[in-house]
């Protein structure tokens, strides 16, 4: 007789069901900050809503963080590879440094059947806070629907060209479609908020 072992069923352990919501993420807020001594804007996070964050809006966050500043900093001297950079929402979302292998690995993962996201992510930028040019969020708004199998982020973000004295916002709008392994970009949408 030859016995083999096979699996009759199986259940990923580390994925926590997506539930319909309406989320805010990210916001801003004026805080004291002591190292300053003076009150500062700061990205806010939702640590409530980051107990409960399915792998898909994970990836979803992650992609858009991707392309916008959030309060990144170097972490000690700047690196040959530029694998240092420590972003406030890429922490948030467990993704390690911009544009690491822990970041860019779990967003190909996700992504790999979106050659148009994969095809950006190979641009992935590492501008620190305080760049000549650069962009900040303002706020980040997640809706999810399991029926649609949609994750929809409404987010403002600023734009700053000092060497131009340029300052604009702006809103934007991305839905993501996704299946239990895979996410895609399905639609964007920007526009100049005034």
């Amino acid at each position: 007789m030859d016995f083999t072992d096979f699996i009759l069923s199986a259940k990923r352990a580390d994925s926590i069901p997506l539930t319909s919501r309406n989320v805010k993420v990210l916001w801003r807020e004026n805080i004291y900050s002591p190292k300053y001594n003076d009150t500062i804007n700061s990205i806010i996070l939702n640590f409530d809503y980051l107990q409960s964050m399915s792998l898909p809006e994970r990836a979803a966050l992650g992609y858009i963080a991707t392309f916008i500043g959030n309060e990144c900093q170097w972490d000690g001297e700047i690196t040959d590879t530029r694998t240092n950079l420590k972003c406030v929402l890429m922490t948030y979302l467990d993704l390690g440094y911009q544009c690491s292998d822990k970041h860019l690995g779990f967003l190909n993962q996700w992504f790999a059947q979106d050659a148009v996201a994969l095809n950006k992510l190979k641009r992935c930028p590492t501008k620190p806070e305080g760049s000549t040019i650069g962009t900040t969020f303002n706020d980040i708004l997640l809706e999810t629907k399991p029926k649609n199998q949609s994750i929809t982020l409404k987010y403002t973000f600023s734009y700053r060209n000092l060497r131009d004295n340029e300052h604009h916002t702006y809103q934007q709008t991305d839905v993501f479609r996704y299946e239990d392994t895979h996410i895609w970009l399905v639609d964007s949408k920007k526009h100049i908020k005034l």
